[in-house]
């Protein structure tokens, strides 16, 4: 016999017409956040936040994998939270979730999530939120959901409590962030590609004026979406360099400079937390757990062209200046913790 309306409603499935027709990768995300809004209730409260509906406490009262929300067809996934806004106020609220790695829009789909949302207020639930799960340079119509939530910011909420279970999840969603990097819409971006020729130019004039020793990645045809950057220095072993991230989401509107290092596991992180400064943090890389020493800077999305954010480009490296001393400085350590791991 079947238990709670919640475990009932985790076994509904999509018709098999409209199965086929996404990847494999936008399926897992699908199951994973019917789990983890099942079984994790501080990533239910992260994710709930993200999205607007901060709270004091909130129970998931039901989750529908492709709930039909019109005539047209159906969405990807539908969580019913009953909860204490900071108000006190108690209300049913609902999220509206569609995944996306690679694959276009559907025609007036995020149209179609708002007006299923709003014929159900008052009668099943109180509030909504549409809501795009999607890499974070992922662009589609995502402006015209109510909130958008990256994948890369995702990967921080599962599992908290369980390491090895975070770990083989997070490995899943980066499986589908390099999907839509490797695989997404190829179409050259001239303003982009002609960002990362003058930044490339630029770099050995703040060598000069600073001392460093960086190379950059040798231009080439950009992309749409294309953001990472990768500088080199002698002064790093093999598998160690700084990736600048030019961009990450809109919500969080900066810019990373991060060093990689490849041969580093993050479950390493804690021998490295004492050798960074104040305002370092560390985070996995990749879908291996690889480990990142990073620091926040100016967000450069799709700028107009070089000259219009030279200062911020400036001070985005003086950050991996900063980076590439310390590592300089505390070499012995950071090789000692690379050798161990």
């Amino acid at each position: 016999m079947l238990g709670s309306n919640l475990e009932r409603a985790c076994l509904v499935s999509a018709p098999l017409a409209v199965m086929h027709r996404r990847s494999i990768q936008e399926f897992r995300i699908d199951h994973l956040l019917e789990e983890e809004f099942a079984c994790d209730p501080e990533f239910a409260r992260r994710f709930l936040d993200w999205c607007g509906l901060a709270h004091k406490s909130s129970t998931v009262e039901k989750i529908v994998l492709e709930p039909k929300i019109d005539s047209s067809g159906y969405g990807d996934l539908l969580v019913v939270v009953r909860l204490e806004r900071l108000s006190g106020e108690r209300v049913t609220a609902a999220l509206l979730i569609e995944d996306k790695i690679n694959a276009n829009a559907q025609p007036r789909q995020a149209e179609r999530y708002l007006e299923f949302g709003a014929s159900r207020r008052g009668v099943e639930w109180d509030d909504f939120r549409t809501v795009l799960v999607a890499p974070g340079d992922y662009v589609g119509e995502r402006e015209k959901y109510q909130a958008f939530v990256p994948l890369e910011r995702m990967c921080d909420w599962i599992c908290a409590s369980e390491p090895a279970r975070a770990a083989f999840r997070r490995g899943k969603l980066f499986e589908a962030i390099e999907k839509r990097a490797s695989a997404g819409p190829k179409v050259v971006d001239a303003a982009l590609t002609a960002f990362r020729k003058a930044y490339f130019d630029y770099v050995p004039d703040f060598n000069a004026r600073n001392g460093t020793d960086f190379a950059c990645q040798a231009p080439r045809p950009a992309y749409d979406g294309d953001a990472w950057i990768n500088l080199y220095s002698a002064v790093f072993p093999e598998k160690t360099y700084i990736r600048h991230r030019l961009w990450t989401s809109r919500k969080e509107s900066t810019g990373k400079m991060e060093v990689i290092f490849e041969n580093i596991g993050f479950s390493d992180a804690a021998a490295l937390r004492n050798l960074r400064e104040a305002d370092m943090y560390l985070s996995p890389f990749g879908k291996h757990e690889r480990l990142a020493l990073g620091l926040d800077v100016p967000e450069l999305r799709n700028p107009d062209s070089f000259d219009s954010v030279r200062e911020d480009v400036d001070r985005s490296l003086v950050a991996a200046s900063r980076l590439l001393r310390l590592y300089k400085s505390r070499k012995e350590k950071f090789d000692a913790i690379s050798t161990a791991a």
